[in-house]
């Protein structure tokens, strides 16, 4: 019975990973990226070595939080949704701050920002715009996050905060 119920386990997660990595292969397809080399441009985006990412693709893992995270701000897509392929796949905004009607937004041309045009500089800078841009879909995002994934999110912020030196003044207390 042990034995058989392990097995059952086993068979659902060997089906989770093929499920997701079929979502990760049409993610990038849709976003344009090329057969040859997308591994590596998801192992340079997450901080991973292309081994790591290949086991994704070849369905012998899933992503860890921190790494699902990334991708989903990359691929532009809900965190739920890039895992378990489970409820809505885009982001949901509302029209107007002040409106109540929520649409779904259309699928978005990818935006190729100056930091990503020039990555063979290992410097990274983006217009006014473009910072400005980014920071008002993450604060949509935010604005939607649940509690526990905010302070998620917070945690996450912190541990960059610590590596890259910096102080967040605005980090969530906890209880």
């Amino acid at each position: 019975m042990v034995n058989e119920e392990s097995m059952i386990k086993s068979m659902a997660k060997n089906e989770q990973k093929i499920a997701f990595s079929k979502r990760l292969d049409d993610l990038c397809k849709e976003k344009g990226l090329p057969l040859r080399g997308r591994q590596k441009i998801l192992a340079k985006l997450c901080d991973l070595k292309q081994q790591s990412v290949s086991k994704w693709f070849n369905e012998e893992a899933i992503p860890q939080h921190e790494h699902s995270v990334i991708l989903c701000e990359f691929f532009n897509v809900l965190y739920d949704w890039f895992l378990t392929g489970r409820g809505e796949k885009r982001l949901i905004t509302p029209t107007k701050p002040q409106d109540a009607t929520l649409h779904v937004a259309a699928t978005p041309q990818p935006i190729v920002y100056e930091a990503e045009k020039n990555r063979k500089t290992n410097e990274v800078k983006m217009t006014a715009a473009e910072r400005a841009e980014r920071m008002e879909k993450i604060m949509e995002r935010f604005q939607r996050m649940s509690d526990e994934d905010l302070i998620k999110m917070d945690t996450f912020s912190e541990d960059i905060d610590h590596i890259s030196g910096q102080n967040n003044e605005t980090s969530i207390n906890k209880k």
